[in-house]
């Protein structure tokens, strides 16, 4: 199965927004966060704006200065999803599967060959399954407070 790559430009400008959109809403300056990647603010607003290559020690630097995942942001290219990289970004979740499958990978070592995907993917559907489940109870509860403090407005639905 293969799948035809996206024009270097296309996958510079994703990145791009994928930084604009963590910077935004930690409410950084591009100078700031140019400054903080020991980058002028000129460079740091093309590798935005995707007219830069968005090297690997550039997003490293990237999520170091703003607190953020690198391997979600990388992850949000890899599934096509920009906010990805923003919901990721404090949680740490794609670091913290990597963690699990790196030790995953030490204990079973060249065991892990003999899984099938369909294996995989129902042992992945049950914990995305139970991490909705976690998600909707916290969602509850949140809610629930928000309630009780006054804050809940009809249609309120913010996450």
């Amino acid at each position: 199965m293969s799948q035809e790559r996206p024009p270097e430009s296309a996958r510079r400008t994703f990145i791009g927004q994928v930084l604009r959109m963590i910077r935004q809403a930690r409410r950084l300056r591009t100078r700031d966060v140019g400054a903080a990647m020991g980058i002028g603010q000129r460079t740091y607003e093309y590798l935005e704006a995707g007219k830069t290559q968005a090297t690997l020690e550039r997003l490293r630097l990237f999520a170091a200065a703003t607190g953020s995942d690198i391997n979600g942001i990388m992850a949000a290219y890899g599934i096509g999803s920009v906010a990805f990289g923003l919901r990721a970004a404090d949680n740490k979740l794609v670091t913290a599967f990597l963690i699990r499958l790196q030790e995953f990978d030490q204990d079973l070592g060249d065991d892990v060959a003999i899984l099938d995907a369909a294996s995989c993917i129902a042992a992945f559907d049950e914990a995305f399954q139970q991490l909705t489940e976690e998600v909707r109870r916290r969602t509850a509860a949140r809610d629930a407070l928000r309630k009780l403090n006054g804050e809940w407005r009809e249609g309120d639905d913010e996450s």
